[in-house]
C-alpha cells in the first residue's frame, strides 16, 4: 500500500510577490524546496511532496492550480506563504481548484536570531503575515481545506500532513474508481424507473401554480387549491352565467372540481 501511495504527489505551492525583488524570491524558493524535501522524506507522509516554483501573480497561481487539477498523479495542494502574498491574487485559482487543499501555517526559522535580526530578515520571513492573509481569503471564499499549524520540522506537523494525504489519496482514488455491479442498471444509465401507462399519457393542461386550472384559463377560480389538475368545469359555467361561487357553494361543488364532465 505504501509503495502505491509513493506514486502519488502533493504539490507544494509557495506564495509571494514581485515587490520583494529577485534576491529575496530566490531565497524564498530555496527555503520552500528545503521544506518540501524534508516533508517528502518524512516517514509519516506516505505520498511524495513535490515543490513547485514560487508563484507571485494571479496568472501564475491560476496556472499551477489548474495543472494540479489536470495531473493524474497529484492528489492535492499544500500551500504556504513564505512572505506576504496579497490574497486577492488567489481568488481565481482557489475558486477553480477542485482537488483537496491543505494550508501549512509555518515559518522557515524555528527560532528568531535575536542578536542579528534586522529589517532584511523581517522582510524575508513574513509567514505570520502571509499565512494570516491567506487564511482570511480562504474563509471569505468558503473554501474547504485542512489547516496545519506548527513548525515544519516538528514530527506532529508531518503526522498531520500524512493523515491529510491519506484522505486526499482516498478522494483521488474514488474519483477514478470503477465498480462492477451485477443484476443492476445498464452501463452509463442514470435512472431505470419502471414506466406505467399513466406516465406515458400526454396531457395538454395548463395550470396556475397552487390554484385550479380555471385561473389559468382566464375564468374565475373555484377557490380550491389543486396540485396539477385539469380546469374546473364548474367554475367555467359559473363565470359564463355571471355568478360568483360562495364559500358554501365552493364546498358543495368540491367533489366536481377535478373533472370537467360532472353536472352541477
Amino acid at each position: 500500500m505504501s509503495d502505491a501511495l509513493r506514486e502519488l504527489e502533493a504539490w507544494f505551492v509557495t506564495g509571494s510577490q514581485h515587490l520583494y525583488g529577485e534576491a529575496v524570491l530566490e531565497k524564498v524558493d530555496e527555503n520552500a524546496r528545503h521544506i518540501a524535501r524534508c516533508l517528502d522524506e518524512a516517514a509519516a507522509v506516505p505520498v511524495r511532496i513535490v515543490a513547485k516554483p514560487v508563484v507571485t501573480t494571479p496568472e501564475a497561481i491560476a496556472a499551477v492550480l489548474r495543472d494540479a487539477d489536470a495531473s493524474p498523479t497529484c492528489i492535492g495542494v499544500v500551500a504556504w506563504m513564505h512572505t506576504f502574498s496579497p490574497a486577492k491574487m488567489w481568488i481565481g485559482g482557489l475558486t477553480d481548484l477542485r482537488k483537496p487543499l491543505v494550508h501549512l501555517h509555518t515559518q522557515y526559522n524555528r527560532d528568531l536570531p535575536w542578536s542579528e535580526i534586522d529589517m532584511d530578515f523581517m522582510n524575508l520571513n513574513q509567514a505570520a503575515h502571509g499565512d494570516r492573509e491567506f487564511a482570511f481569503i480562504q474563509t471569505r471564499l468558503r473554501r474547504g481545506r485542512k489547516t496545519v499549524v506548527g513548525h515544519w520540522d516538528d514530527p506532529a506537523v508531518a503526522s498531520r500532513l500524512g493523515a491529510w494525504s491519506r484522505a486526499a489519496a482516498g478522494w483521488h482514488e474514488a474519483r477514478r474508481l470503477k465498480v462492477a455491479r451485477f443484476g443492476d442498471n445498464m452501463r452509463e444509465v442514470a435512472a431505470t424507473r419502471r414506466s406505467t401507462s399513466s406516465s406515458t399519457r400526454t396531457r395538454t393542461t395548463t395550470t396556475w401554480p397552487g390554484r385550479c386550472g380555471a385561473a389559468a384559463s382566464g375564468t374565475r377560480s373555484c377557490g380550491r387549491r389543486h396540485a396539477s389538475r385539469p380546469a374546473c368545469g364548474r367554475s367555467s359555467r359559473m363565470a359564463d352565467s355571471g355568478r360568483s361561487p360562495t364559500r358554501s357553494r365552493t364546498s358543495a361543488v368540491s367533489s366536481s372540481c377535478p373533472g370537467s364532465g360532472s353536472s352541477g
